[in-house]
């Protein structure tokens, strides 16, 4: 990402993307994905939040901290899991 030049450093919004496509390659990845984000926004379970526009794993870890901060208050065990799902390159 490459800073614009204008607004606060940590605000996303205020840096350019890069891509190494060509501006062909560039313009079909936008169609693709326009076409595709209907589905993938049917398809994806709520729980999902990162990489998500309107959610970002913040708001997980904060739901995990009230969640964990309401089981210790009434002495409840709670057990957590993490996944880390990598798949595997097709190329």
């Amino acid at each position: 990402m490459l800073y614009k030049g204008k607004g606060t450093y940590t605000e996303c919004s205020n840096y350019w993307p890069i891509t190494l496509l060509s501006i062909r390659g560039n313009v079909f990845a936008n169609v693709l994905q326009k076409c595709l984000q209907p589905l993938i926004d049917m398809t994806r379970r709520p729980e999902q939040s990162g990489f998500v526009g309107s959610l970002s794993t913040v708001d997980a870890i904060l739901a995990l901290q009230l969640l964990s901060d309401v089981h210790r208050e009434f002495d409840r065990p709670l057990n957590v899991a993490f996944l880390n799902i990598i798949l595997p390159s097709t190329g």
